[in-house]
C-alpha cells in the first residue's frame, strides 16, 4: 500500500482540458536535452537569457540541485511538454523559507490547462519542502505568465526598470510573491 501511495505521488496523472492525460514526474539527467529545448523557445522573450542553452546546462542544474530544490517535468505520451523548478531564492541562511519557480512549456502545449497543474504541483512540492514563501521574476512584457501567475494566487509586489537589455531594447522584471 505504502509503495503504491508513492508511486502515484510521484507520477500524479491529470485528465485536462482533453482526453489526453499528462504525467508529472522528477526530472532526471536523461530529460536535460527536452528541458533545453523547451527553455531555448523562449530567448529574449520570457527569459534574459538570449543564447540557447545546452544540454549540458541543464545537465549541471539537475546534477548539482540542493536539498529542498527539485525539477518536475511534464509528459504527454513520453514526450516531455514542459518543466518546473523549485530552488533556493538565495543561499544566505536568512532566506531558508524563500525559493523561487520557474514554469516552461513547449508552445505547442500552451493553452491547455497543463501549466497550471504543473505549477500547482510544484507550489505543492514548494510547501513539502518547508518553504512558505515563493517569488517568481517574469519580464514585464509577458502579460500572459503575470495572469499565470496571479490566478495561482501571487501578487505583484514590484518591477525592476530598465534591468534587463535584450537585442538593443531594455526591459522591465515583475517580481511577484506567493506566501504558502
Amino acid at each position: 500500500m505504502y509503495w503504491a501511495y508513492l508511486w502515484f505521488f510521484f507520477r500524479i496523472t491529470f485528465s485536462p482540458l482533453t482526453n489526453v492525460t499528462i504525467q508529472l514526474r522528477k526530472a532526471t539527467i536523461k530529460d536535460a536535452q527536452q528541458l533545453a529545448r523547451i527553455y531555448n523557445q523562449y530567448l529574449g522573450i520570457a527569459t534574459l537569457h538570449l543564447d540557447p542553452v545546452s544540454e549540458k546546462y541543464y545537465q549541471n542544474i539537475i546534477s548539482s540541485l540542493q536539498t529542498r530544490e527539485e525539477v518536475w517535468v511534464a509528459e504527454q505520451e513520453d514526450k516531455i511538454i514542459g518543466w518546473s523548478i523549485v530552488k533556493y531564492y538565495s543561499p544566505k541562511e536568512g532566506y531558508h523559507y524563500s525559493c523561487e519557480t520557474s514554469t516552461f512549456f513547449d508552445r505547442n502545449y500552451l493553452g491547455k490547462g497543463y501549466g497550471k497543474q504543473l505549477k500547482t504541483h510544484i507550489l505543492n512540492r514548494a510547501k513539502g519542502l518547508g518553504y512558505k514563501y515563493v517569488v517568481a521574476r517574469i519580464m514585464s512584457q509577458n502579460k500572459t505568465s503575470i495572469h499565470f501567475n496571479l490566478s495561482l494566487g501571487y501578487r505583484i509586489v514590484g518591477e525592476q526598470k530598465g534591468i534587463g537589455w535584450v537585442h538593443g531594447e531594455v526591459k522591465d522584471v515583475t517580481i511577484m510573491e506567493k506566501h504558502l
